[in-house]
C-alpha cells in the first residue's frame, strides 16, 4: 500500500512538467538485494538510497531470495516481490553456475511453486537464458507456471529468447531486462510490434544517450511505445547501491528530454499502472 507521502509526491510531480520537480520520483523496475549486498549493506542502507534517488518503488528479485523477503518485510508498500530460481547463492562462484544451469534443472519448478506458495510474488526472475538455452522442459515449465498464476517473468534474454518464451505460450507477459542491452534497435521495434504485452526495462540499455543527448531512434521508440517502458538501475552487485542517485539523475536528464506525459510515463506512471497495489 503507498505511504501517504509516496501518494503525494506522485500527486506533485504529476502536476508539473518533468523539468520543473526538482525530483520526479522514478519506479524502478530493477533492483537487486543479492548476498553480496545483504552482507554489506543493512536494508536501512538502502532504503536510504532510495530515498536519496527519488525512487518510490521497485521491483526487487535478489539470490538468494532471502534478501528480497527482506526489504519486502521492511516496506511491503514499496517493495514488489520477484520470485528468482537462483537457489545455490553463497559465493560468486555457485552463484554464476547456477545461473548457467537452472534452466535445465529439475529442481527449478518444484522450487518455484512451493516458494509462490507465500502469496506475495509478482513475478519471476530477473533469471538469465538465451535464445540457444531456452528451449528445454524446465523454461515450459516457468512460462506455464506464470500464465497459471498471472505472473510477469523479468527475463535477462536475448530477443531469440523473447521469441522462444511468447511460442511456449502467447499468454504470458514478460518483462525484458535491458530491453536486450544491446539488441539493434530495429529488432526492439519488431519485438515491441509482435508482441504487445512485452515490457522493456532499461538499465544498462546501450544506444538511449549519445553525446549529444537523447538518440533520435530510442526518442522515436518511446514516442511510439510510451506505455511499454521502465526505468531500472540494477543494484546487480553490492558496490552499485551507493550509484543509484546518480543513476537516478542521469536517467532524469534524458527523461526531460521527452515530452511531459511519455517522461512520466516512463519514469513512474508505468510502474504504478502495471503494480497497481
Amino acid at each position: 500500500m503507498l505511504t501517504a507521502r509516496m501518494l503525494a509526491i506522485l500527486l506533485v510531480a504529476a502536476s508539473l512538467p518533468l523539468h520543473a520537480a526538482e525530483k520526479v520520483p522514478l519506479f524502478d523496475g530493477h533492483v537487486h538485494y543479492n548476498f553480496n549486498a545483504v552482507e554489506i549493506h543493512p536494508p536501512e542502507a538502502a532504503l536510504k538510497w532510495l530515498d536519496g534517488a527519488g525512487i518510490s518503488r521497485a521491483i526487487v528479485s535478489s539470490t538468494p531470495n532471502d534478501g528480497t523477503l527482506k526489504l519486502y518485510a521492511l516496506d511491503p508498500g514499496r517493495f514488489i516481490p520477484f520470485l528468482r530460481p537462483y537457489r545455490k547463492a553463497h559465493d560468486s562462484a555457485g552463484w554464476a553456475a547456477e545461473r548457467q544451469s537452472w534452466y535445465r534443472d529439475p529442481e527449478t519448478l518444484p522450487f518455484l511453486e512451493d516458494e509462490l506458495q507465500r502469496g506475495i510474488y509478482r513475478g519471476i526472475g530477473e533469471f538469465h537464458v538465451n535464445g540457444n538455452e531456452v528451449d528445454t522442459k524446465v523454461m515450459r515449465g516457468v512460462v506455464d507456471i506464470a500464465v497459471r498464476h498471472d505472473l510477469f517473468l523479468l527475463a535477462h534474454s536475448d530477443a531469440a529468447a523473447i521469441e522462444r518464451l511468447y511460442a511456449f505460450n502467447p499468454g504470458v507477459r514478460i518483462i525484458w531486462a535491458h530491453t536486450g542491452m544491446s539488441e539493434p534497435e530495429p529488432t526492439v521495434r519488431r519485438l515491441f510490434e509482435q508482441h504487445p504485452s512485452l515490457i522493456g526495462e532499461l538499465s544498462y540499455r546501450s544506444g538511449i544517450v549519445r553525446s549529444g543527448g537523447l538518440s533520435p531512434e530510442w526518442r522515436e521508440l518511446f514516442l511510439r511505445y510510451p506505455d511499454r517502458f521502465l526505468y531500472g538501475s540494477d543494484t546487480w552487485v553490492a558496490e552499485r547501491w551507493p550509484e543509484v542517485p546518480a543513476l537516478a539523475d542521469a536517467a532524469r536528464s534524458w527523461l526531460a528530454e521527452l515530452p511531459t506525459e511519455v517522461a512520466q510515463k516512463i519514469a513512474f506512471r508505468n510502474g504504478e499502472r502495471l503494480f497497481a497495489p
